[in-house]
């Protein structure tokens, strides 16, 4: 399978795309950890936190100040799980093996997908979240215009520390600082980047070479939230919600067998809705439950 993906719900983003069966393409972090052994250093966040001078340190140790964040040192599964925010001594009373604090950062919370050369960055897409609560986001919209620093910053970081790297990375910036980062594609923004990037992609890790001429794309991203349960899907109705207008795509995300892989801390997410404009996502987003519905229980 050229594009390394565990997940069946991930399929249809990849779907078009001709990649030979001699070229292999990380999609998820625990692939990719095994696939760039020289690189894999970065998803260990303290590491990340100290090399940017973020204030930090593993748990029992405690901060100096609150609030803090908290999470796993190293997660491999995404999305935020196991991490909250803690505001007082209390709320770090029960010793969490494996986590670590780090001080709460501010600002805009982006999303950056980059392609790399021998350790240079060639290309850049920023999209911004827009926070719900912990770990949800109402909306991604893909950002177009001056986001020079942002790029600049990362490009420093990456020359300084993944010298030789090759492929596509993601980063997820506060305030126009790291968090994160993975040796790997956002699969779910593959939509906003336009037509051919795909291609690009397996050009960039079959030959080393970085080539994409940018054309359209559509800029928002927008979620659909509900309580977990199984879910079915019925692929008339999710076709009459394509069919809207401004609406490019609906892509079901349910994940039956894990569902926290994948999925925010207090939010299971059945959908996303790709479109043209907010408003187009968000009408849209509000007729998902007529396509994808729970499953009545089966007696035992």
């Amino acid at each position: 399978m050229p594009f390394l993906y565990a997940e069946p719900y991930m399929a249809p983003f990849f779907a078009g795309a001709d990649c030979p069966a001699s070229i292999r393409i990380p999609v998820g972090d625990p692939t990719a950890w095994a696939m760039f052994p020289r690189h894999n250093h970065v998803y260990n966040k303290l590491w990340i936190c100290r090399t940017q001078g973020i204030a930090h340190a593993p748990l029992p140790i405690p901060p100096a100040s609150y609030p803090v964040f908290v999470k796993p040192i190293t997660n491999l599964l995404g999305m935020g799980i196991g991490s909250f925010r803690a505001r007082r001594p209390d709320d770090l009373a029960t010793y969490r093996a494996g986590c670590f604090w780090m001080e709460m950062l501010s600002g805009p919370h982006v999303s950056t997908d980059v392609a790399v050369t021998a350790g240079r960055a060639r290309w850049f897409a920023h999209t911004q979240g827009h926070p719900i609560d912990n770990g949800r986001f109402s909306h991604w919209e893909r950002l177009v215009g001056d986001n020079d620093a942002l790029a600049a910053f990362l490009a420093r970081w990456i020359a300084e520390h993944l010298d030789g790297y090759t492929g596509i990375l993601n980063f997820e910036t506060i305030g126009g600082r790291i968090i994160e980062c993975h040796l790997r594609m956002s699969v779910e923004f593959i939509p906003l980047y336009g037509k051919g990037w795909l291609d690009a992609v397996v050009r960039l890790y079959g030959s080393g070479k970085w080539e994409f001429a940018e054309g359209p794309f559509p800029r928002f991203m927008v979620p659909s939230f509900t309580a977990y349960c199984r879910h079915g899907v019925d692929r008339d109705a999710l076709d009459a919600i394509e069919a809207m207008p401004g609406v490019r795509r609906v892509f079901p995300t349910i994940n039956d067998g894990l569902p926290e892989l994948g999925n925010p801390p207090n939010g299971f997410r059945r959908a996303i809705v790709i479109a043209d404009t907010l408003d187009e996502a968000m009408v849209a987003r509000d007729r998902i439950p007529e396509a994808i519905s729970p499953l009545e229980l089966q007696p035992a």
